[in-house]
């Protein structure tokens, strides 16, 4: 997904990413890390990157949901306007595709 809105030139996308991660961001995206024990990092990468538009949720089913709920409510302290969240769960027979717009 990231890939192709980047590939369409009208988008700026901006990756939040664990302070400690050693991951790397798709080539294009802005990195924001952000410390999860501290929700000041999250709201403070959401408002600071030129006026996010909406902040979409792509981690695994078993996050703990105090994550999810931090980054709703730091988008809401942020004024992002537009929430996605998108869930994979996986069982070893199907897959369940979970996806809501807040």
């Amino acid at each position: 997904m990231v890939k192709a809105l980047l590939a369409g030139g009208k988008h700026n996308i901006t990756a939040i990413q664990r302070h400690d991660s050693s991951n790397n961001a798709i080539d294009g995206c802005t990195v924001a890390k952000i410390d999860y024990s501290d929700p000041s990092t999250v709201v403070s990468a959401l408002r600071d990157n030129n006026n996010i538009d909406i902040l979409v949720v792509t981690m695994n089913a078993r996050a703990p949901k105090e994550v999810d709920q931090l980054l709703y409510r730091a988008a809401a302290d942020a004024g992002v306007p537009w929430v996605v969240v998108s869930k994979i769960f996986l069982t070893s027979s199907f897959r369940i595709l979970w996806v809501s717009v807040y």
